[in-house]
């Protein structure tokens, strides 16, 4: 089974994504970390490798798209393998470009190697951004 401590650590990732301490999400994260957001904009290049690429995303995108951003973990699923854990999430945030609210919701697919997140895979209702950020 997954340990509460992989869930301690899904928690921590959106705590520190939260506050916009993204150097402290990257922390969380193996060096040779996945994301994928299974419904990214044409603009964003998925997957995204490694904790430098994670940062720079992090910081260019949600640092400068939401201003502020939360996102809370409503329910995590431990993974039979010990290493998959299955959460969802939902975001409360403003566009900083043109005010609008932003809410969405979450189902993110982690995987772990030892501590650290290793894979992260994402989706979202991609029309709730879409309107939000037009």
């Amino acid at each position: 089974m997954a340990g509460n401590g992989q869930e301690q650590t899904i928690h921590a990732l959106f705590e520190r994504l939260s506050a916009r301490d993204f150097a402290g999400v990257v922390e969380l994260l193996h060096e040779d970390a996945e994301f994928d957001l299974a419904y990214a904009p044409a603009m964003l290049e998925m997957p995204v490798r490694g904790r430098p690429a994670m940062q720079e995303l992090l910081t260019t995108i949600i640092g400068a798209m939401f201003n502020p951003f939360h996102i809370e973990v409503t329910t995590v699923y431990p993974g039979a393998d010990g290493k998959t854990v299955v959460a969802e999430y939902v975001s409360d945030g403003v566009v900083a470009h043109n005010g609008r609210k932003y809410l969405n919701r979450y189902v993110g697919i982690f995987r772990f190697d030892g501590d650290e997140i290793s894979l992260w895979r994402e989706y979202h209702n991609p029309e709730a951004a879409t309107a939000a950020l037009t």
